[in-house]
């Protein structure tokens, strides 16, 4: 069983949104948005990104 910790950078999550970078970023300083900042970095755990995507969706 793998238990690795996948993150997502914001150049990922704004691929996976299909918008820029620059929105990603703002996307991810929301106070919703399970973010993670390792230093000057925004990143995210993917498995809890997908269930911030899927509530985002229920609305």
């Amino acid at each position: 069983m793998n238990n690795e910790i996948v993150l997502l950078n914001s150049f990922e999550v704004a691929s996976i949104l299909r918008t820029s970078p620059a929105t990603a970023r703002a996307i991810m300083k929301k106070r919703d948005f399970p973010l993670l900042r390792i230093g000057r970095n925004l990143m995210v755990e993917k498995g809890s990104f997908y269930k911030w995507l899927q509530s985002r969706h229920a609305i």
